[in-house]
């Protein structure tokens, strides 16, 4: 029997974005124009010619998709919950050796394996955590932290207790600094 602990939240926003080059093609100069249609108001050309806005206006759909999961020896699990995802959180309790030597069964995952599943789903962001005790020293994670980078050349965290970390629009996480 496998353990699995999976969470996949999804945010999506829609922006509207002026349709410049339609503009321009319409011989439609930049300038105060623009700027009342790409508040939504329609305008009125010298020539008498009226353009609707919502005709010069794009939506642009921005969405961001983080999964979490835990408790899970087999990462590959999640792989269709991480096919649009941009961040990865996700235990790493042992490194590949330690994990070897706790032996089979439904057990925790090892940086190792995380890390070599984050490549090959192509995820541009991972934050490790549920780390095991024996890490927890300056050492112990800088081995963590080597053993991730062996196998993953994303962007890369190991989670700190209550650190927040944020996911912005072009998809890229960043540790959230409290101002």
């Amino acid at each position: 029997m496998r353990y699995l602990h999976e969470m996949h939240f999804s945010y999506e926003t829609v922006k509207w974005k002026l349709d410049s080059a339609a503009l321009r093609a319409r011989g439609v100069p930049s300038g105060p124009l623009w700027g009342k249609l790409q508040a939504g108001h329609d305008v009125t050309l010298d020539d008498g010619t009226t353009l609707a806005a919502a005709d010069f206006r794009v939506s642009e759909v921005q969405r961001a998709v983080a999964v979490i999961g835990g408790d899970n020896d087999t990462p590959s699990l999640l792989s269709d919950a991480c096919a649009e995802a941009q961040v990865l959180v996700h235990e790493a309790t042992y490194t590949e050796a330690i994990l070897q030597k706790v032996g089979p069964g439904p057990t925790h995952s090892s940086v190792q394996r995380v890390a070599q599943f984050a490549t090959e789903r192509g995820l541009p962001n991972l934050i490790l955590t549920h780390f095991s005790a024996r890490y927890d020293n300056p050492e112990g994670m800088a081995e963590l932290e080597a053993e991730a980078r062996q196998h993953y050349a994303g962007n890369l965290f190991l989670a700190q207790d209550f650190a927040s970390y944020e996911l912005d629009a072009a998809g890229v996480v960043r540790k959230f600094q409290a101002a």
